[in-house]
């Protein structure tokens, strides 16, 4: 009996001890089963938040981690996180195991992760891809893809679980991208057209409004204001937006000069500044009244500049009322461009002269210095000696200074001669003349190719102190010179000389030049050839 109750209650221990070793075992595994579920849930809501758009929103702060892996990453291209923030829309996940425990505050988290796979989407784009062109690949519905095998390292904080390295994750959406560099697919034949003649438009806005620092980066600092105005008249500004403030335009055809060089005819539409200094100029008292000043000023202080600085005052205000009721004049135009291979800008090289007129006051506005404005009736040296006769009758001046000033040639404040010069006495001054080659220093018959200058020489048996010239050059059978300038020559100079530069080289083609007098007659007709 004792024997059978002894068993019996080794019996009733044993299914005791096993009733308890379930119960605890249950509430382990219960236990376990929460607290990887929540683990789960963390992992998983932050990837959910990731592919929703939401991390990125929120500049890569979540309340599943503290880590800032994401916040941390540089792009080489700004645009470039944008399609990181794409490609995050492509993700999914599995989760394939969870374990966590509250109490050591300690859980894993196993994920396979499905991201886009950027490098071989890279490998199927052509080179110089674009923004466009990668963004497109990316949202593409088979774009190529790759899967990431991932554990998360999550801590319990005591009331959220927290992952917490992001720096895999990181590595695997976010890297990628940070090293993108976008390049501009090479243009068409007529985007370059329309890019050349934007680019145009743009310059004329910018030359209308005085937006002179925007021409100066267009040209990349080859023209600045100091090429629009001239430093010493304090008008000249105001003469300038009395010519081409009001101007319109009209962009024109597009031509090339080579792959990269371009110039662009424009109609242009704007007041001509010689039209209201002939008027000026025709009265005589007028003029007498304003170059009294000037003479009188040689003569009490040859160094004082001010009366002569108020005689292109009084000529930019005959300038700007005369523009104000003047009709406006109508001519084609043509601007020079560039375009850069390698960094995709747009280069201003040549802004036509008419621009620059008031960079040049004696050349371009004072009528007793430019023989343009001199005719049969009215000539400078009838209104020097005038003036002088005046001063002389009201007593400003002694009769010995008038006597030093009659026949005195020199213009106040400027150097040249007053003397008038024909074809005739030009070509009968010239000793050699033609084509000029800088490179080798000699006069040639004809460029060969590799061809970057071409210039034409005149050398003169003398001085030619105020002989001014006009220049234009032509390519092939154009009517419209790709380049023209005017130019008066110095007291010293015995010799001229002008030409043109390519950005490269010349393009085989007939160059031509046309230098033209004062008087409107031509000097030189001559053309070249560059050879292939």
């Amino acid at each position: 009996m004792k024997r059978l109750m002894k068993q019996g209650t080794i019996l009733l221990i044993a299914l005791t001890l096993s009733a308890v070793m379930i119960t605890t075992s249950c509430g382990l595994l219960e236990g376990r089963a929460d607290d990887s579920k929540a683990v789960e849930s963390a992992v998983s809501d932050f990837l959910d938040s990731i592919s929703d758009g939401s991390y990125e929103k929120d500049d890569y702060k979540s309340s599943f981690s503290k880590d800032k892996s994401f916040a941390k990453l540089k792009f080489e291209e700004e645009d470039a996180e944008k399609l990181m923030g794409i490609a995050f829309k492509k993700v999914s996940f599995k989760i394939t195991d969870a374990e966590g425990d509250e109490k050591s505050e300690e859980g894993t988290c196993k994920v396979t992760l499905t991201a886009i796979d950027l490098e071989k989407i890279l490998e199927d784009l052509e080179e110089g891809y674009d923004y466009d062109a990668l963004e497109e690949a990316i949202e593409a519905k088979k774009a190529p893809t790759d899967d990431h095998k991932i554990v998360f390292e999550l801590e319990y904080d005591g009331e959220d679980w927290l992952i917490s390295d992001l720096s895999e994750l990181s590595d695997i959406l976010g890297k990628p991208f940070t090293g993108i560099t976008f390049e501009e697919p090479e243009p068409e034949p007529e985007d370059f057209e329309a890019m050349a003649q934007e680019t145009a438009e743009q310059l004329m806005v910018a030359l209308k409004d005085g937006d002179f620092s925007a021409v100066e980066q267009m040209t990349d600092g080859y023209y600045t204001d100091l090429d629009f105005f001239q430093e010493d008249w304090v008008k000249a500004g105001d003469v300038y937006d009395s010519l081409f403030g009001d101007m319109s335009w009209e962009i024109g055809e597009v031509t090339a000069y080579s792959d990269t060089e371009y110039y662009v005819d424009i109609d242009l539409t704007y007041k001509l500044y010689t039209d209201p200094v002939e008027a000026f100029y025709s009265d005589t008292n007028k003029m007498v009244d304003i170059v009294k000043p000037v003479i009188l000023g040689m003569i009490i202080d040859p160094d004082d500049i001010a009366p002569y600085e108020n005689y292109m005052d009084s000529i930019a205000i005959a300038v700007i009322s005369g523009n104000a009721a003047a009709q406006s004049t109508t001519e084609t135009i043509s601007v020079d461009l560039l375009y850069d291979e390698t960094t995709k800008v747009w280069t201003v090289t040549y802004i036509p002269y008419v621009f620059l007129s008031c960079a040049d006051f004696g050349n371009n506005f004072d009528p007793l210095y430019n023989y343009t404005y001199n005719d049969d009736d009215v000539i400078s040296d009838q209104i020097l000696n005038s003036a002088a006769d005046a001063l002389l009758a009201e007593g400003s001046i002694t009769q010995e200074q008038y006597d030093s000033l009659v026949g005195d040639e020199m213009i106040p404040g400027e150097t040249g001669t007053l003397g008038e010069y024909t074809k005739e006495s030009v070509e009968a001054a010239i000793d050699q003349q033609g084509w000029f080659d800088y490179e080798t220093s000699a006069f040639v018959t004809s460029y060969g190719p590799n061809t970057a200058d071409i210039g034409y020489l005149i050398f003169f048996t003398q001085a030619m102190p105020g002989l001014s010239i006009t220049c234009e050059f032509f390519v092939g059978d154009d009517t419209v010179s790709v380049y023209t300038e005017q130019y008066t020559m110095e007291e010293d100079f015995d010799y001229y000389d002008t030409g043109i530069t390519a950005n490269t080289v010349f393009p085989a083609d007939t160059y031509r030049v046309v230098l033209t007098l004062a008087d409107g007659t031509v000097l030189v007709d001559q053309s070249v050839q560059v050879t292939e």
